[in-house]
């Protein structure tokens, strides 16, 4: 499973590895294996002189995969990945096309350089779901653009073009051609040619120093209004600024403890819920066989409700916190079955199964 996600090309001294995962490459645990499993032997390959990283398909990498985060964390995880990648004895290239996002872009940040196609976009949208970038991303992309840009970027959730992204520095290059691939290998050649090594975001100074405070109250207060009960936004500004005032290791733990907290939180649940039913049940997944259904309060309507699944053949339990509205709950249920035998809605031995 894990060699089918990532394939390893060689080009002369350059090699290629593509990340092949329909339908937008996202980051699940086979393709952080297989990546990291192909990127350190690429490293330890005396014959390579550099890595270019791309993603098959119309996208790049649009992201983690969602459905991992209601599970406990599975190595190897996609920070250790990226720190296995930027720290890379050759240079690493990333060849960007489609979407770069979230853990995509937090890919290619831990490359050493950026290639781009016209149609790349970039964005950490974790916050739309109650998170953060987890990855290093906060610490990476502070270091590259700056404190206030890179909390305007983490807190807007939106993607950036790659005019912008190359404005802005993240981009190196930009391949107009029809194959971006290409042009990221020929810049790779360029590297290896000049000479030029490793660049490595983690060992940058940040620049511009820190947003005065009005900024940070202003972006707080777009943030809780446009997302009210969530704890990402004030973790990302606190990881983003942390970024600026310890090192590279000090602020990537932080914000991995901050993305676990988020994680786990029901803002974040509800959020990730909310996600997968707004884009439908998958056609492959099966609806799942009832037999035994659990009603909580013995109340009138909670009372009603058991009855009603009773009588269509389910098993139910009946459950209340007092033993008392329990009891009654349970003498309404008999009344009720017992008037539907007396008016001839229910024979007598259909309310003897329903009870």
């Amino acid at each position: 499973m894990t060699e089918s996600t990532v394939r390893s090309e060689r080009r002369c001294d350059i090699v290629v590895l593509s990340i092949d995962h329909a339908p937008v490459n996202a980051l699940a645990w086979p393709v952080r294996s297989a990546l990291l499993d192909a990127v350190v032997a690429a490293d330890l390959d005396a014959g390579v002189a550099a890595i270019v990283i791309h993603g098959v398909g119309p996208h790049f990498v649009a992201g983690a995969d969602i459905r991992e985060f209601d599970d406990k964390p599975r190595a190897p995880v996609l920070a250790d990945v990226l720190l296995r990648i930027e720290a890379c004895s050759k240079p690493v290239i990333a060849a960007l096309h489609g979407s770069a996002l979230g853990g995509g872009f937090e890919l290619a940040l831990a490359c050493h350089y950026r290639t781009a196609a016209e149609n790349a976009v970039f964005g950490l949208p974790e916050i739309k779901l109650g998170l953060l970038p987890g990855a290093g991303g906060t610490a990476r992309l502070t270091r590259l653009v700056g404190v206030a840009e890179a909390i305007a970027i983490m807190l807007s959730g939106e993607a950036i073009a790659c005019a912008r992204a190359r404005a802005l520095g993240i981009v190196d290059a930009v391949n107009p051609g029809p194959d971006p691939l290409a042009g990221a290998v020929a810049y790779a050649r360029e590297r290896v040619n000049s000479g030029a090594g490793p660049r490595r975001l983690r060992d940058r100074a940040v620049p511009g120093g820190l947003p005065d405070a009005a900024f940070i109250a202003e972006q707080r207060r777009l943030a809780v209004r446009k997302y009210p009960g969530v704890a990402s936004p004030e973790a990302i500004i606190e990881c983003a600024l942390a970024a600026a005032s310890v090192d590279f290791d000090a602020a990537a733990a932080l914000a991995r403890q901050w993305f676990e907290k988020c994680r786990l939180s029901d803002a974040s649940r509800a959020l990730r819920h909310l996600f997968f039913a707004e884009r439908g049940a998958r056609p492959a997944l099966a609806a799942r066989t009832v037999s035994r259904v659990g009603v909580l309060g013995a109340g009138t309507m909670g009372s009603g409700i058991a009855l009603s699944l009773a009588t269509a053949g389910y098993g139910v339990t009946l459950v209340d916190t007092n033993a008392q509205a329990g009891a009654t709950g349970m003498e309404r249920v008999r009344a009720t079955l017992a008037a539907s035998v007396d008016k001839g809605r229910l024979d007598a031995a259909a309310a003897a199964a329903a009870l």
